[in-house]
């Protein structure tokens, strides 16, 4: 809607004359009383402020112009009046009495100035605004009441004996006129639409003309006017206040028509009212004598009369607006009730008594490609597949009596395929405005499909497809029980394990592996018979339940041929690979365990028949649990030796052969077992390697063995030169750590690196020899020296021996039996010796037992020797002991210290 032109224009002019009105009411008080110059600032005032009205009046559009111009001609009227006062004091000299000419001005203004907010509550105000009427009439008629009562009557009364009966009645009519005005502004805030800032300015200038009059009147009656100045300050913010509610922008709003209900009573607006309401009988209180108490009491019976029929406004308008509430919220209920069911997906049907469709949802006739209202039962039935052909039926005639709802499963034919339906009836026949069976159907195809495969996912292997552990056990337990219930026969567990699968995954990789298993897979399920269960347990590991046999070679019948079945060459593309699987076979008697221990009793033979030979089955005997037990037994045990530090290490010395001297030892762990006595490294070390116990186990040997030889070399006499040689397994140097404990047990003991052998055998580089190189390397970079034990004996020692950074070779005692033995016999060690030579590595005789074993090795060049003959693995004092007894100051040390003789590789 477009705004007045005054009002886009003067948008701030309105606070400027505010502020200039403000600043010549106060240089007004400052001139000299009842002079020529306070006369006229008064005046030229008063005209700026009519000029304002007129101007901003004519300035206005339909429907705000006529109101505003009847505002704008009261005030000019009333400012004629204040003109014609002036020129009859210019004239006569002295202040006019009342009544006089101008009182006839100013009392024609009131009506005007009425008339206008008349008008413009006329213009805003759609319809009957009853409630703004009753409330302007309260708050109008308790200001009159008190006024009165208070001012007015006071003022009268005191005046009567100086004042002519004129001028009480125009003293009482001044007042009574504004109250009307006040009273018209009230009206004009009552009524809905904007209140802008027009219509307190308004409110304002009313209130200081009614103040303005009241003072101005008692003065009237008490003779005190042509005493002093007759143009009082008070009317000046009267004409201000108005002419800056005809500037204010918002001003043309007072007259839109409202498109809005009456508003409805806030928080202040019936504050207001309880005032007002109080205001009257507190004035009959302070009334002084019977006529204002009259009025006051008079006042209070009207105001009786307007509150019930407020009240009943108010009454009305809170049913109105409630019944418009709830015919809102039933509309938008309907509303959506419909939009849900036109746009469901589930399927809402309502049947009658006889169980006839009376009504169906969209969704009903998507489904069954036809509307079904007004089938009979028998049409809609025909869809129906339950089980029990009565036992839809029989549902819903239980649900038209059932005091819930229930549910109910079945198959219905939809679009030439078979659904799955969760039907849910509500008896609703009772319900006036259903009367029928709410049949709510929800298709759950897709989620019993879905459940489906989450419980075959839960309970299979995901690359397989296998049964897992839990199902496999799950059905061995009930296989075991219904053998023992009918006694007919066994079930019987078989535990498979796949030979040589990890070189398949570190050698071709993952996705190989994950592609044999799969094979494994489905070469298990075609050598089984129809009631046989195959399952993945983890790993290359299966295990296949035989349900029922007559006897135990039947199972082993199906061994035999599982493990033909799986030695089958796999081909990965260009490559041929030999399978075989290692097979534990368990039998339940009519006195054994549950699945869980069958199973325990399978994997016992599995181990059995692999530690035997590969490639077959082994069934289970008892004396196999027992060495489980022990096995299981020993681990623990010897975990915790290695956590608490209850191992020892005994050192066999390495001499020099030409002199007897000891240059060196080996470390060799020892486990003093509190009930087996002493246990050797071959009691406990391969179950260690087996287990992962080497780890720990090897540290642990690593630091004793290097605090000892630090000590050794600090502390004995001719022991400067003394070095240690430690075992280091495969597994512990595949570990990527390994350099890093090295490194730690050196700078913890201060030992030298060079007074450090590492022995390590052959079999280091088979699984992966360019990991096994790289971590020799690292080793080397430390500083320490690195030994081949056992050298002759490997796979591939002439194939890796010239890659290998070694330092030492040691000869194994096969090869040292025979150094005394002739030509023949010797021949083999003295080809290794002379390797050694070519290698420029010193060479170490091991398993020397006798002299001329000895004489030998030294003609044939070899330098150092261990062995019974030499020593035998003895505690630290021993050996300390033996080195003092040998020491020779002037040779320098062992093997490790040896020139070497060739260039190193």
């Amino acid at each position: 809607m477009r705004r007045d032109a005054d009002a886009e224009s003067v948008s701030g002019a309105w606070k400027g004359f505010l502020a200039g009105g403000a600043t010549s009411t106060a240089a007004y008080q400052a001139l000299p009383p009842g002079g020529a110059a306070r006369a006229a600032a008064y005046h030229v005032l008063v005209l700026a402020c009519v000029g304002v009205l007129v101007a901003a009046a004519a300035r206005r559009r339909p429907p705000a112009r006529r109101p505003w111009l009847v505002i704008a001609a009261g005030t000019a009227v009333f400012a004629a009046g204040d003109l014609v006062m002036l020129w009859t004091m210019l004239l006569t000299g002295e202040a006019p009495g009342h009544p006089g000419l101008a009182d006839a001005f100013y009392l024609t203004s009131s009506p005007m100035l009425i008339g206008g907010i008349v008008l413009l509550v006329r213009a805003r105000t759609a319809g009957r605004d009853r409630a703004g009427l009753l409330d302007s009439l309260v708050m109008g008629g308790a200001a009159a009441a008190t006024a009165w009562v208070v001012l007015i009557e006071p003022a009268t009364h005191e005046g009567q004996g100086s004042a002519s009966w004129a001028a009480q009645v125009l003293m009482v009519a001044y007042p009574a006129l504004d109250l009307v005005l006040l009273g018209a502004v009230l009206r004009l805030a009552m009524s809905p639409g904007a209140r802008p800032a027009a219509l307190w300015l308004l409110v304002g200038g009313c209130v200081l003309l009614l103040v303005a009059d009241l003072v101005h009147g008692v003065r009237v009656v008490s003779g005190a006017v042509g005493a002093g100045d007759p143009f009082a300050v008070a009317w000046m913010p009267f004409f201000v206040l108005l002419a800056a509610a005809a500037l204010e922008p918002g001003a043309a709003r007072l007259a839109e028509r409202s498109a809005v209900a009456p508003q409805r009573p806030t928080r202040a607006r019936l504050a207001t009212l309880g005032v007002a309401g109080l205001a009257l009988p507190a004035a009959a209180l302070l009334a002084h004598d019977t006529r204002a108490r009259a009025v006051a009491l008079a006042g209070v019976a009207v105001l009786s009369a307007l509150v019930p029929l407020r009240m009943a406004g108010l009454v009305r308008e809170l049913e109105r607006s409630l019944a418009q509430v709830a015919d809102l919220q039933r509309r938008r209920g309907e509303r959506r009730v419909r939009a849900l069911v036109q746009h469901a997906a589930d399927i809402i049907v309502v049947l009658d008594a006889g169980l006839r469709i009376t009504y169906a949802s969209p969704s009903a006739a998507r489904a069954l490609g036809d509307d079904p209202v007004g089938w009979p039962p028998e049409r809609w039935l025909e869809r129906a597949m339950p089980d029990d052909p009565g036992a839809l039926l029989a549902y819903l005639r239980a649900a038209a009596g059932a005091p819930a709802p229930t549910g109910f499963l079945c198959a219905f034919q939809v679009g030439g395929a078979t659904k799955r339906l969760e039907l849910l009836a509500t008896d609703l026949l009772g319900d006036p405005d259903v009367r029928g069976l709410v049949v709510n159907a929800r298709d759950v195809t897709e989620r019993e499909a879905l459940e489906r495969r989450l419980r075959h996912q839960a309970t299979h292997d995901g690359l397989t497809g296998l049964p897992d552990r839990a199902l496999f056990i799950a059905r061995a337990d009930a296989a075991i029980a219904r053998c023992r219930v009918r006694g007919d026969g066994h079930a019987a567990l078989l535990y498979i394990d796949l030979d040589g699968f990890k070189e398949v995954n570190d050698s071709l990789g993952h996705e190989a592996g994950d592609r044999l298993l799969r094979e494994i897979a489905a070469r298990l399920l075609g050598a089984l018979r129809g009631d046989d269960t195959a399952a993945r347990l983890g790993g290359d590991e299966f295990a296949v339940l035989l349900g029922r046999v007559a006897d135990l070679s039947e199972a082993e019948g199906v061994a035999r041929r599982i493990v033909a079945e799986l030695a089958r060459p796999w081909r990965e593309g260009d490559l041929e690979l030999p399978l075989s699987a290692s097979i534990g076979v368990a039998l339940c008697g009519p006195d054994g365990g549950d699945a869980t221990e069958l199973l325990a009793d399978a994997d016992a033979a599995m181990y059995v028949a692999k530690r035997r030979q590969r490639g077959g089955h082994e069934v289970f005997r008892e004396p196999m649990r027992q060495a489980i037990t022990d096995r299981l037994r020993v681990t623990t045990e010897l975990a915790r030796a290695v956590e608490r530090g209850r191992l020892a290490v005994q050192y066999q010395p390495l001499v020099r052969v030409a002199t007897g001297e000891v240059v060196g030892a080996e470390a060799l762990v020892r486990w003093p077992h509190p009930e087996r006595g002493l246990l050797g490294p071959a009691e406990f070390v391969p179950l260690a390697e087996e287990t992962g116990q080497i780890i720990p186990l090897g540290r642990w040997v690593l630091r004793e063995a290097c605090r000892q030889a630090a000590a050794w070399r600090a502390s004995l006499p001719g022991g400067a030169g003394l070095e240690v040689s430690v075992n280091v397994s495969a597994r512990q140097v595949q570990d990527p750590r390994m350099p890093g404990w090295v490194a730690e047990a050196l700078e913890e003991t201060g030992l030298d690196p060079a007074a450090l052998v590492l022995e390590l055998t052959e079999t280091v580089l088979l699984d992966d020899p360019d990991r096994a190189l790289e971590a020799l390397r690292r080793l080397k970079a430390l500083g320490v020296r690195l030994a081949i034990d056992d050298f002759g004996t490997g796979f591939s020692s002439l194939a890796y021996l010239a890659r290998m950074p070694v330092d030492v070779l040691k000869v194994d005692r096969l090869f040292v039996e025979g150094a005394d033995g002739g030509p023949d016999r010797s021949a083999l060690v003295r080809g290794i010796l002379d390797l050694a030579g070519s290698l420029g590595v010193p060479a170490v005789a091991e398993g020397v037992e006798r002299p001329s074993q000895l004489a030998a090795l030294d003609a044939f060049g070899c330098a150092y020797a261990q062995g019974y003959l030499v020593g035998r693995p003895m505690p630290p004092a021993r050996f300390a002991a033996l080195v003092a007894a040998r020491a020779r100051p002037d040779v320098p040390g062992g093997p490790a210290a040896a020139p070497a003789t060739a260039a190193r590789r």
